[in-house]
């Protein structure tokens, strides 16, 4: 009972300390309270509360950097317990975009950053998912990161992102050599084609007019035979069937003037056009 009021006190703090924040001195006061109740070896670090989640889980949702670093010197804390949603510490930071906390779990050597949550999510495609994009390029940063990992749907973050119509995350993902643009999900679908059916115009033209590593695949077709132009055609977008018919265009052969106005694929020269 004592080792379970203890770590309540540590959740309840976490909590208070994130709703008077801007109360300087009450707030330093409230964090030596949780850094000291941490010390104490009869807490169970690793207790849950009624959702599964830790108070390593809390203290990243609120990016408390100090908490969790001194959590994380706790030999017998659990940095991959998994809460009712199989959402591990790193899913949470990137979900709700707790940069430091991020940071700090991705330093230690015990966080498995390709874990997976009930989705067959990782923490990169919860961030791709959340549009958390400086998440998202610290995790990129991490060479042995899967970035065509694909969840139970088939998807991979690209996929979602496009899905999504966050474009910024869609720029961030295909600035990365190892995305692949073309991968498809269990309906057959590619980015280009999510982003031709919610008219994700922005997204859309990042995926066409990307210079350097080549472009979506604009002539691949769904499950059910239909290629993104045609889905963007049956959804009345006509400006994204208009960036497909000008990237046809400019994949056909044309003259050294015109080669050098457009700007080069090879040479990542944006595109003008």
């Amino acid at each position: 009972m004592l080792v379970y009021f203890a770590f309540g006190a540590v959740v309840f703090l976490l909590f208070f300390t994130q709703s008077i924040f801007s109360a300087e001195k009450v707030y330093e006061e409230a964090l030596k309270s949780i850094l000291e109740r941490i010390d104490n070896p009869n807490i169970d670090v690793n207790m849950k509360d009624k959702h599964g989640k830790t108070a390593l889980m809390i203290a990243v949702k609120y990016d408390h950097t100090k908490v969790v670093k001194k959590l994380l010197e706790r030999e017998d804390i659990g940095v991959n317990i998994k809460d009712e949603d199989g959402d591990t510490a790193l899913m949470l930071a990137a979900k709700y975009g707790s940069i430091g906390a991020v940071r700090v779990l991705l330093k230690d050597a015990r966080t498995q950053a390709q874990a997976k949550n009930k989705n067959n999510w990782t923490a990169f495609m919860v961030a791709a998912g959340n549009g958390n994009t400086v998440v998202l390029k610290e995790i990129l940063n991490d060479k042995t990161t899967d970035v065509n990992t694909q969840d139970t749907e088939g998807k991979t973050a690209l996929i979602i992102a496009a899905e999504a119509a966050n474009t910024e995350v869609v720029k961030t993902l295909i600035w990365d050599p190892r995305t692949n643009y073309n991968i498809k999900d269990m309906n057959g679908r590619t980015a280009l084609m999510y982003t031709a059916k919610n008219g994700a115009i922005e997204a859309a033209r990042a995926l066409l007019f990307y210079c350097y590593y080549g472009h979506a695949d604009y002539w691949v077709k769904d499950n059910t035979g239909k290629s993104a132009r045609t889905i963007a055609i049956e959804n009345k977008y006509r400006a994204i069937t208009d960036l497909i018919n000008e990237r046809i265009h400019w994949d056909e052969p044309m003259d050294y003037d015109d080669f050098e106005h457009m700007g080069n694929p090879d040479a990542g020269i944006p595109c003008d056009y």
